[in-house]
């Protein structure tokens, strides 16, 4: 540097060490004396501090860095310039004078229209900035304005400090990190007490994007930070009615300068965890055992009954729907044979997907002889019209699920050589015609399934369910009919009936608290073990499955969250979304049917609301006692740091999948509900120095943040996130020379754990028990407020620590059929669209903001939505996603498109959202949609996947994910620092302008 205009450049007494074009590091070391010690050297170092990204404490007499600052008394004023030994000599007449240039330097940002010719010196003269060239000619005085008053936010305790995502307290993210303090100081201070608030203003000054000045001396109206030293107690203090803190002794400061907090591997605020985190008392609300004798012998007993009136009757013919597998039915049909010996035949059909297993059972075997005459099948299916009921429209065709691919496989006739109609006035729920190519019939065959009436856990709404039946026919008119209940209807109606009032009952003085079943769940969670003998396998066609288990999982779980959001729209207007945890464990197999449910109760410890307003010191400068106040009852007590144990911040993820040493840089902001550490994995890169600015960095590189395993169920997005960070490290670093990448492998470890759980009993089941976290809460929903969620908190610290450009949220869907037959057998019925199948092996969501008001943000999206389809191109994906949303389009989009919408896009299914902006909204790009570019939410259909199925979900997330990491990698940015009337400030263009051309 031969320009002292360059001086707070890269390059000069700030560099770029790993070459990525951010500066990471000072460059120069300070020559301190006892002669010499200029308070206004502490707004010097602010300015260094927030000129670069990263830097450590050994800018004080090391002599490793390449320039070096000196200081001489002088008569002949006050001044410095630069020599060719690469030292910058200060010259001073006094010290107050010394303080002076070095607090205007601090605020002082270069204007090169102004100053067009090389600075060899700048001296003070009159609180003026003096600007020579060459041959000592005066070419420019600059004078600085004075500061005025600027608004400081309010902290409460010391807590606010050094918090993991900024120096003090941000009450909501932004890219804007404002810092404004000012020291006092007593006159006389030591020279190793201002080599240590050199650090602090440094590191404070790293920490921001806008620094205001001074902070010493007159003039300043920041937060107030008192420096006390001589005989005092080595301690910091936070005066909270004065709104000022004490550093008390040089320890003081030296420990508040390095202070890490306990998310970045330090000690500071690791009280907040000893209060957090401790153990929470369980005690049972009730447990309730639930025996039956099975509906294998209700119904024999039943035949027995029947015997008396038409066991002897010539012709009879039976026919019996049962929820039981294929050999219990069978024998089944050899018991009902020896109590109608007279009968001309016995059918023992599946009441649970009785249709498709018709056509497996009875309907097949008779079409196989006839196979090279098939040209086509149609099958006629009633609709379904009973206003009061939630099953759909084509609810019969949804049943018959996946039968084309069945046929197919076993005829060898194409999918979609196979038909369906609906009609409303057959006589059958079912009609089967296989026909020739002229048209002729060579086949047909109906089906009547019955279906009993039963209400929803809402008032007023019913559900039809296939039933179990037993009818008797002669001379084809039918002379007997009951239906007769299967083993987990009369299981779920007994839970219905009674276990939910019952926990309801437990729970409702609760509801006095505004804030249970919200932030707080009303109870920890409900447990119901049973076992049933129902059909469990697997088809062999896609993921598909026959289990009539599984859906009674999903049953228990969503209506049970369903009862309790209806509970709270009826006694607090508005529904519980955070009741507790309800967790299914089920299984099928023989023998009767049996289930223990216990509740219970959530015990609040450890919630109260504690205030730090003391650290008294040891002498190795570490903290000994922290004093607490109770918010609320004024309490005061004190703790031990040693007594505040770091909980293990090892997450469960990580005896799967390892992250590049190199790049393994984690932070743990939360801890969820259960008390597993949620990390944040920050990827750039890597710098020498001990402390980092995520907010620099995001300045000078725009951020992507990937939130994955939201989810839990959703299995792919955690290994493929992780994969992704690995190939990019190996195969395409230079990208993290552009863009940094903060990522959160696994947002919700508590339903994680709980997936882990339970595909021990059922690997293959979507498991959405596990799909909100451990008390049933779509945890999104109380991010930016107070609770006892941690998981909720995870995204708000990330948009306060980096302020991301783009969000992305990777999540799955249902790889195979999603059956609820207590609600109306479709998906949930609160949900707004369908996802009973997939509509897509990968499809994307994208949050769009009004065309008008923000016509950057909707271009961006449709930039990254042409480039996702780029990316997928000739990919197994996109094979995938023709072939699924051909299927969502035949059983679905064709007769309801309003419930089963596709949004196609040159191949690929992208739906966007209509989003309106709101600064209460928990979506990123409503809440700040200034500096946000994107929201997106990727889709893959993975609950619980393996083998190749999740390989290529996997392969999906990380292409979906690189698209849009290739395009903010392109997209145009420039960091501008500019200088205010307080102090300087730098920014860059936000939001992101994308491309658009592919270059």
């Amino acid at each position: 540097m031969k320009d002292l205009r360059f001086m707070w450049e890269t390059g000069s007494l700030i560099h770029d060490q790993n070459g990525d074009g951010v500066p990471d590091g000072i460059n120069v070391n300070i020559e301190l004396t006892e002669r010499c010690l200029p308070s206004g050297l502490i707004d010097f170092c602010a300015r260094l501090g927030f000129e670069t990204s990263s830097l450590s404490f050994d800018f004080f007499d090391s002599g490793k860095h390449d320039w070096t600052i000196k200081m001489k008394p002088s008569e002949q004023g006050t001044y410095f310039e630069w020599r060719q030994d690469l030292t910058i000599q200060f010259y001073y007449r006094s010290e107050d004078e010394l303080s002076e240039l070095f607090r205007l330097l601090a605020r002082w940002n270069p204007d090169f229209q102004v100053l067009t010719k090389p600075v060899f010196k700048i001296a003070l003269v009159d609180q003026q900035l003096i600007f020579y060239g060459d041959e000592n000619t005066v070419y420019e005085k600059v004078s600085l304005p004075v500061s005025s008053e600027t608004k400081v936010p309010e902290v409460k305790s010391l807590s606010d400090f050094w918090n993991g995502t900024s120096f003090y307290h941000m009450k909501e993210p932004s890219p804007v990190h404002e810092t404004n303090i000012q020291f006092e100081i007593n006159r006389e201070f030591s020279r190793d007490l201002l080599k240590e608030l050199c650090y602090l203003a440094a590191r404070i000054g790293m920490s921001s994007t806008r620094l205001y000045f001074p902070f010493t001396g007159s003039g300043s109206t920041g937060l107030p930070i008192r420096i006390e030293q001589g005989n005092v107690h080595d301690e910091i203090y936070f005066h909270k009615r004065e709104q000022k803190l004490y550093l008390r002794g040089v320890r003081a400061v030296h420990y508040f300068a390095r202070a890490k907090h306990w998310s970045e591997n330090g000690d500071y605020g690791l009280w907040e965890l000893s209060e957090h985190h401790a153990d929470k008392n369980e005690e049972k609300l009730f447990e309730i055992t639930w025996e039956d004798p099975g509906e294998r012998k209700r119904l024999l007993d039943r035949c027995k009954d029947l015997t008396s009136t038409f066991g002897n009757m010539d012709g009879i013919k039976v026919e019996v729907f049962v929820s039981e597998p294929k050999s219990i039915r069978d024998s089944i049909k050899e018991n009902i044979e020896t109590l109608f010996p007279a009968a001309t035949s016995v059918n023992v059909r599946s009441a649970f997907k009785p249709a498709f297993l018709w056509i497996e059972e009875e309907v097949l075997p008779e079409l196989i002889p006839l196979k090279e005459k098939i040209d086509h099948i149609n099958i006629v299916c009633l609709e379904e019209q009973r206003a009061d009921g939630l099953e759909l429209p084509i609810r019969w065709i949804q049943e018959l699920y996946p039968a084309d691919r069945f046929l197919e496989e076993n005829l060898g006739i194409a999918a979609d050589r196979i038909n369906f109609a609906l009609t409303k006035d057959s006589r059958h729920t079912f009609s089967l015609i296989a026909r020739d190519q002229q048209g002729n019939m060579l086949y047909e065959n109906v089906l009547d399934v019955p279906v009993s009436e039963m209400d929803y856990v809402e008032r007023g709404k019913k559900v039809y369910p296939t039933a179990g039946a037993i009818r008797l026919f002669h001379h084809h008119s039918v002379v007997y009919e009951e239906l007769l209940p299967t083993d987990r209807e009369r299981f779920y109606e007994f839970y219905r009936r009674e276990v939910l009032p019952e926990l309801w009952e437990k729970v409702r003085k609760h509801t006095d608290d505004p804030e249970r079943g919200f932030t707080r769940p009303l109870f920890d969670r409900i447990e119901i073990k049973a076992s049933m003998s129902e059909e469990e396998r697997k088809l062999g066609i896609d993921e598909e499955r026959i289990s009539s288990m599984e859906a009674l999982h999903e049953d228990l779980y969503f209506n049970t969250l369903d009862y309790f959001m209806i509970k709270g729209e009826q006694h607090v207007e508005r529904g519980f979304t955070a009741p507790g945890g309800v967790y299914p464990y089920l299984q099928a197999a023989e023998g009767p049917p049996h289930a223990v449910i216990t509740s219970y109760s959530w015990e609040g410890n450890g919630e109260t609301e504690w205030e730090v307003h003391r650290i008294q010191l040891r002498e190795d400068a570490k903290p000994a006692l922290i004093e607490l106040h109770n918010k609320h009852t004024h309490e005061k007590k004190e703790v031990s740091i040693e007594s505040a144990e770091l909980p293990s911040m090892t997450p469960i993820w990580e005896d799967k999948w390892h992250v590049p040493e190199e790049f393994d840089q984690r932070w743990v902001p939360a801890f969820s509900y259960r008390g597993h550490p949620i990390p944040v994995l920050e990827m750039y890169t890597p710098v020498q120095e001990e402390y980092v600015s995520p907010i620099k960095l995001s300045l000078y590189k725009p951020t992507i943040l990937i939130e994955s395993g939201h989810h839990a169920n959703e299995v792919s997005s955690t290994p493929a996130v992780l994969e992704l960070i690995q190939e990019i490290v190996t195969e395409k670093p230079d990208l993290l020379k552009i863009i940094n990448m903060t990522v959160i492998p696994l947002a919700n470890p508590d339903g994680s754990f709980l997936h882990q759980r339970m595909i021990r009993d059922n690997p293959e089941w979507k498991h959405h028990a596990a799909r909100y976290n451990a008390v049933g809460l779509e945890y999104a929903d109380v991010r930016y407020q107070k609770s006892v969620i941690g998981e909720g908190e995870v995204v708000p610290a990330i948009m306060k620590r980096w302020a991301p450009d783009v969000v992305i949220d990777n999540h799955g869907i249902p790889s195979h059929e999603w059956i609820q037959p207590f609600a109306g057998y479709n998906s949930p019925p609160r949900f707004p669209m369908s996802y009973w199948i997939p509509n897509s092996l990968l499809y994307g969501i994208g949050r769009e903001l009004n065309r008008e008001k923000y016509p950057d943000h909707v271009q961006n999206l449709e930039i990254i939505i042409q480039r996702i389809g780029e990316k997928l191109r000739g990919t197994e994906i996109e094979e995938g996603n023709r072939y699924w949303m051909g299927r969502y389009y035949k059983y679905g989009t064709r007769w309801l498109p309003d419930t089963f919408p596709v949004e196609e896009s040159d191949g690929l299914n992208f739906y966007k959202w209509a989003s309106n902006v709101s600064s209460s909204s928990i979506a990123a790009i409503e809440r700040f949609p200034d500096w946000v570019s994107l929201d997106l939410i990727s889709e893959a259909a993975d609950e619980t996947v393996y083998g190749k199925s999740l390989e290529i979900c996997k392969l999906g997330q990380k292409l979906f994910n690189l698209a849009v990491i290739e395009e903010v990698a392109r997209s145009q940015k420039r960091v501008e620092r500019s200088h205010i009337n307080e102090g300087v400030e730098m920014k860059r263009q936000r939001p992101l302008l994308f491309r658009g051309d592919g270059s």
